[in-house]
């Protein structure tokens, strides 16, 4: 229902305005009230007033006023439109980012998961060529082991069984390794390996390795020794250690030619110990030292002696510093030799 139009009087006649008070403290004399109104909707009011004379809105000035304030009603509408538009167009711009960084976000994993899966491929296929050829061979050469040392005896020709027994020896130390290497890889693959934390004597588990491969160590006429305090201690597992310890220090016999050395040394830091397994091998080439960690095929490089790698070995390595929440990294120089830098953290 639409208020018909009051002069000032007949409102202070009637009492019917709340601004009674301020009209009459100001001496207003006349007011003049439109409505805003756009497509039957109220959306504001016009309001005038004149504290000089009264009837100062004329007939005339009332039409003028009105078309004014519907100009003013549509101007509002647009305003109000474009205030709206503008919200709009926000709310979808931001529905737009969101969805964006959500198929970035979609499309950076799926090329991870490929990364990753092209790896995994990568893996299996050279752990099959282990199994195939690596871990086949050895076993094969143990075929037949029982008629040539019958022969031998038979011809009382020592000096060869004593080489035969020591090549047995030495493969059967490699084959042992290997499996070993295997097993455990394929643990962590299944994030089956069992590990437990605890505080560890590393002189021990440095002994215990000198005394398993020191004949191989012996039949390349190398020196395995280390400059450890016997108070040193690590905080690690200490399967996985073991199988650290031992393929970095398989690896500088592998790689040093006789008359060398592999050293062992440990020096506490701010964080915890680094363990170094330094040896004056052949050292490695630059363009292999980025990747030396990976398994990859034809990444391997024969032994001062002839002896065969797979590149498992230094593969697990990684993987088992990183179980023991530990870093690896490596420095080497041609004809100097390769250090391995391994960082654990110490007992609190």
């Amino acid at each position: 229902m639409v208020q018909p139009d009051l002069t000032i009087g007949e409102i202070w006649t009637k009492g019917e305005s709340i601004f009674q008070g301020y009209w009459k403290n100001n001496n207003v004399q006349s007011v003049l009230c439109l409505p805003i109104i756009n497509r039957g909707e109220l959306n504001g009011v016009l309001y005038l007033e004149n504290n000089l004379i009264t009837n100062a809105f004329t007939q005339e000035r009332i039409e003028l006023l009105s078309v004014l304030s519907g100009q003013i009603a549509v101007s509002l509408n647009n305003a109000m439109l474009y205030e709206n538009l503008e919200q709009k167009v926000a709310e979808r711009t931001y529905d737009l980012e969101e969805e964006k960084k959500k198929t970035e976000e979609l499309l950076l994993n799926i090329s991870g998961q490929k990364k990753e899966l092209e790896k995994l491929n990568i893996t299996k296929d050279r752990i099959f060529g282990i199994i195939g050829h690596d871990l086949r061979k050895p076993v094969i050469a143990f075929r037949g082991i029982a008629k040539k040392i019958n022969y031998l005896l038979k011809k009382e020709d020592y000096h060869t069984l004593k080489d035969l027994g020591e090549g047995i020896e030495r493969d059967a130390l490699g084959l042992n390794a290997l499996t070993d290497n295997l097993l455990n890889w394929a643990l962590t693959q299944k994030n089956a390996m069992p590990y437990n934390f605890e505080e560890i004597e590393l002189i021990n588990i440095v002994n215990e390795i000198f005394l398993t491969l020191n004949r191989l160590a012996d039949d390349k006429g190398l020196e395995l020794r280390h400059e450890i305090d016997p108070d040193t201690k690590i905080f690690a597992d200490r399967n996985t250690l073991l199988t650290i310890v031992r393929n970095l220090v398989d690896n500088g016999i592998k790689f040093t030619p006789n008359g060398g050395e592999i050293l062992i040394t440990a020096k506490p830091t701010g964080f915890g110990v680094d363990m170094e397994v330094r040896d004056n091998g052949i050292g490695i080439p630059p363009d292999k030292l980025n990747n030396i960690f990976l398994l990859q095929k034809d990444k391997t490089t024969d032994g001062t002696s002839g002896e065969k790698g797979t590149g498992l070995g230094l593969h697990l390595v990684h993987e088992m510093v990183e179980l023991n929440k530990g870093e690896i990294k490596v420095l080497s120089e041609l004809g100097k030799g390769t250090t391995f830098i391994v960082s654990f953290k110490s007992v609190e």
